[in-house]
């Protein structure tokens, strides 16, 4: 992709206006993470565990029902209600982790009360989007897996565009508008994001998840589950989080302290 000029460059995070410093974001994103890991972590795992727990309390027989071949639709139904619930679920956790990433590059205080209200204010944008998000790539990945990787690319930062900015329903066209001109970059960065989290879950499941093989298909095995889950999505939502401020930095020239009270 062909480097854009930009007004009024503030560069903070390493490299020059015009490259994003991939290198420089990640250490950023752990940096992050560390500076307040026992929130980001509860956070996490508090809500992938309720996802987990619910959708076993609600959907485990039919998920889990060794018929569901020879009688399909209680499987299948209770597939779609298990990922509604799940995208819900996981919408709210992106915004809260978003604002909460947010206050901690900021070097301001954790307002765990103020992440979940201003989270929830935006649900049904968040929600919604996510589903539209899901749907055009899973169609993506079925036809090709290219398209599918193009859209994760172009709105990777729709979360942090509609609960830091305020975008709404308007924030997928806002992540395009900010990946524009620099979507391979932005695309290497997530890849190696999702790679870290696959790492990380999958350590986390091979050191944790002896309940899981003493009791597999159980509510134990779903927490275990929600652990793991909660702490990779952490880590990526701050991930995308960091990549929008950056990308406000090298297009707008304007960093995440212009927004200082967006959600105060």
């Amino acid at each position: 992709m062909s480097d854009t000029s930009q007004p009024n460059p503030r560069p903070t995070m390493g490299g020059t206006p015009s490259t994003l410093g991939i290198g420089t974001m990640l250490g950023e994103t752990f940096s992050i993470f560390v500076s307040r890991i026992g929130l980001f972590a509860v956070i996490g795992m508090v809500v992938m565990i309720a996802i987990s727990v619910l959708t076993f309390m609600f959907f485990g027989s039919a998920l889990l029902d060794a018929n569901s071949l020879t009688n399909p639709t209680s499987f299948w139904t209770a597939t779609v209600f298990a990922s509604i619930l799940s995208l819900v679920g996981t919408s709210l956790l992106m915004g809260i982790l978003a604002l909460a990433a947010y206050d901690a590059k900021l070097g301001r205080p954790a307002r765990l009360s103020v992440y979940i209200g201003a989270a929830l204010s935006v649900i049904v944008p968040l929600t919604v989007l996510s589903i539209v998000s899901a749907i055009a790539m899973s169609i993506g990945f079925i036809l090709l897996i290219v398209p599918g990787l193009y859209i994760l690319t172009v709105w990777c930062v729709a979360a942090p565009a509609i609960v830091i900015e305020r975008a709404g329903f308007s924030g997928l066209s806002r992540s395009a508008e900010l990946t524009k001109g620099y979507r391979w970059p932005v695309f290497g960065y997530i890849i190696l994001l999702f790679i870290i989290n696959i790492v990380i879950a999958g350590l986390f499941m091979l050191v944790a998840g002896l309940a899981s093989f003493t009791a597999p298909n159980t509510i134990v095995d779903y927490i275990v589950q929600g652990v793991a889950n909660g702490l990779s999505t952490a880590i990526y939502a701050i991930g995308v989080v960091v990549l929008f401020a950056r990308l406000k930095e090298v297009k707008e020239g304007l960093g995440m302290e212009d927004l200082a009270d967006v959600f105060a």
